[in-house]
């Protein structure tokens, strides 16, 4: 959950064929590994799994 809330108000920052694009987060989600959405590598739903 800490992770979650120190994301909001980072830049993610790419460059490809020399065209830069930039991101500003305001918004995130956390989920406590044992929510049934949390996506946790033991609940994956089955279009997460490789």
């Amino acid at each position: 959950m800490v992770v979650a809330r120190e994301l909001v108000g980072c830049v993610l920052q790419t460059e490809f064929s020399g065209l830069v694009t930039s991101l500003l987060i305001v918004e995130t989600e956390a989920y406590p590994g044992y929510d049934p959405y949390s996506h946790f590598p033991t609940n994956q739903p089955p279009v997460a799994k490789c």
